[in-house]
């Protein structure tokens, strides 16, 4: 069941866009499903206070980028440079907490696994 609940998951993602068309309309996109493909800088893992797993990474394509939040790790973990494309909901503005994010994708994740970010080139 969970195995299919990802394909299914993963079977929703949009057609690619670049992320230059979604810096120039941000609001267009703000909280639809959206999907990007470029280089991976500053990747990290970290695990909360409540010790749950996630990451941060933001995508870069030509001299646009967009951050990227997930619910889990990337293994192996996402080096600078590498190309990818993510998957998930855009927010031009996102609060949590105190906490105010701009500009980010929340990756898809199924089952704990990082459905909504694929690794096109780098390491495997």
């Amino acid at each position: 069941m969970t195995a299919l609940f990802a394909l299914l998951i993963v079977g929703q993602a949009t057609k690619p866009i670049s992320v230059e068309a979604l810096a120039k309309d941000q609001a267009k996109f703000d909280g639809k499903q959206v999907t990007v493909d470029g280089s991976v800088k500053k990747y990290q893992a970290r695990v909360s206070k409540k010790d749950n797993k996630y990451a941060t990474f933001v995508v870069l394509s030509g001299k646009s980028e967009v951050n990227v939040y997930l619910r889990a790790h990337v293994v192996p973990a996402l080096k600078d440079g590498d190309k990818v494309r993510v998957s998930g909901t855009y927010r031009r503005v996102k609060k949590v907490g105190t906490r105010t994010f701009q500009n980010e994708i929340e990756a898809q994740v199924a089952a704990g696994k990082p459905v909504g970010v694929k690794r096109l080139t780098g390491q495997k």
